[in-house]
């Protein structure tokens, strides 16, 4: 099946767009790790969006006339088909491809990484910030017939893509297999 995923992860200025349309509701949060200044600060415009739940995120991208991708697009997305990569960029692991622990201690702009696109040249899939999926956070193997894409069921969400901040170790939090789960409220 095929699916569409946009280049980049969403910033604060697309964000902001979805709260001045009056559909978004604003971040949870307006700062950032080391800067309490963040989501409508200009210099910051092109940064990812923080502290968007999941139902936030549901909802800006039904605003999108889109929707998150499941655990299994997000994963094809980042690995691409034809070889076992650790990261969408392949096995090397540097501050030259994504912004992990120890690199930036705190977000990037979401283009920064020219050497660190998927296969499919999308932006961001390892490191900066977590990326919410569709998915239910179940165990594998990924079944999409067994409830975990079902939108209204409660429970945690599946998130992937690591961070920067050094959760999960340097290196360990950003590799494409590592998985997540984060309340959806």
């Amino acid at each position: 099946e095929t699916f569409y995923m946009d280049k980049y992860e969403v910033t604060n200025d697309m964000y902001s767009a979805c709260v001045s349309a009056g559909v978004c509701k604003l971040p949870e949060k307006p700062g950032s790790a080391t800067r309490s200044s963040y989501y409508n600060n200009p210099s910051f415009a092109n940064y990812p969006v923080l502290y968007v739940n999941w139902t936030m995120a549901k909802t800006y991208c039904e605003w999108r006339d889109a929707r998150l991708p499941t655990e299994a697009e997000w994963e094809k997305a980042a690995r691409g088909t034809e070889d076992e990569r650790a990261y969408p960029w392949g096995n090397d692991f540097s501050c030259n491809f994504a912004n992990h622990s120890g690199c930036v201690g705190d977000t990037a702009p979401v283009n920064r990484y020219d050497g660190g696109q998927s296969p499919y040249g999308i932006y961001g899939m390892s490191g900066n910030v977590w990326e919410w999926t569709s998915s239910l956070s179940e165990f594998y193997p990924y079944s999409a017939t067994d409830g975990r894409e079902d939108p209204d069921a409660s429970g945690f969400r599946a998130v992937r893509g690591g961070s920067w901040h050094i959760f999960g170790g340097t290196g360990g939090n950003i590799r494409i297999d590592t998985r997540y789960k984060l309340d959806a409220v």
